[in-house]
């Protein structure tokens, strides 16, 4: 009797363990983290070539300096198995004479070249006029223009409120962008004829009813930072605020509730790096700093080589 109740007990506790075995690696899986690096930049106003400061005496800063520290990071999260997003804070315009001469142009054609995911919409875009903005920058851009609180009179949104990424292990990440609703008073009242700028943080607050707990969601922000920390209080699910506009290095992601801030000066100085790791849209681990485009940064001769033929244009 007991050999006859050690043998039927055997195969059903086997075929037992073998029945749950797709439920236990589904559970496995469902915890296995996002794995995220987000590299970012804001307000380089048109700061594309490297440029001289009193402390230094070799140039620092530019695009190319800044494409060698994306292209290393970016082969660096391949190995290691992390999704990779590249993002603008905007003010990508009006600083230098490369904005005078090509109106953006020429840093529209950089991002392409070194495959920004988005950038946010900063009031000195407007700069140019709306038209050179809409009609000219606009088309040329392959990545997302954003900005959730501009609206024409009639109602309509003039930008891309947010788009929704499919990052690894099937989680979604969004983005949304705000600008400053200050936007009118820092440029010519005809450059923005037309639109109307919506309270940022009352925007975002009904825009995040329609994101799931689930999502990383990630506000790319022309604000300021104090008008970001006054957005993570109101709005505590953004998961990660990156933003512009006051120019503010942010060396370690500032962290206000459960949301990371940050910003990376201005000028092309600095590219940020943020590493985190999500469950189910929650932020679990997370590392951050600002890496200093300085005299060690080798130029992607790429990058270089595009921004020298528009100096020759310009010259």
């Amino acid at each position: 009797m007991i050999r006859i109740t050690r043998t039927i007990i055997g195969p059903c506790l086997l075929l037992a363990i073998i029945l749950l075995l797709p439920a236990l690696a589904s559970a496995t899986s469902a915890e296995q983290p996002l794995k995220l690096t987000i590299l970012y930049m804001n307000d380089p106003h048109a700061h594309y070539l490297p440029y001289k400061i009193e402390q230094k005496q070799d140039p620092i800063g530019g695009f190319a300096k800044a494409q060698t520290v994306i292209e290393e990071a970016r082969a660096q999260c391949a190995q290691e198995g992390r999704d990779a997003l590249t993002l603008m804070a905007g003010d990508l315009l009006m600083g230098t004479p490369f904005s005078t001469a090509f109106k953006g142009e020429l840093g529209v054609l950089l991002m392409n070249h070194m495959k920004f995911d988005a950038m946010a919409v900063g009031n000195h875009e407007f700069d140019y006029g709306l038209p050179n903005l809409l009609d000219n920058l606009r088309p040329r851009m392959k990545f997302p223009l954003l900005s959730a609180n501009i609206k024409t009179e009639d109602g309509k949104y003039v930008f891309d409120r947010f788009i929704v990424k499919n990052g690894d292990k099937g989680s979604k990440i969004v983005i949304f962008g705000l600008t400053t609703k200050w936007t009118p008073s820092m440029t010519l009242a005809e450059n923005v004829k037309g639109l109307v700028f919506e309270d940022p943080i009352a925007v975002a607050r009904a825009l995040l009813r329609d994101f799931k707990n689930e999502d990383l969601i990630i506000a790319l922000t022309h604000l300021g930072v104090e008008v970001d920390r006054k957005l993570a209080r109101a709005c505590p699910t953004i998961d990660v605020i990156i933003g512009g506009h006051s120019h503010t290095r942010i060396p370690v992601p500032e962290k206000v509730g459960r949301t990371l801030i940050c910003q990376a000066g201005a000028y092309s100085e600095y590219v940020g790096r943020l590493d985190l790791d999500a469950i189910h849209g929650r932020v679990v681990s997370s590392q951050g700093e600002l890496i200093f485009l300085g005299p060690d940064v080798k130029e992607d001769g790429q990058v270089a080589s595009i921004i020298q033929s528009y100096q020759a244009k310009m010259d």
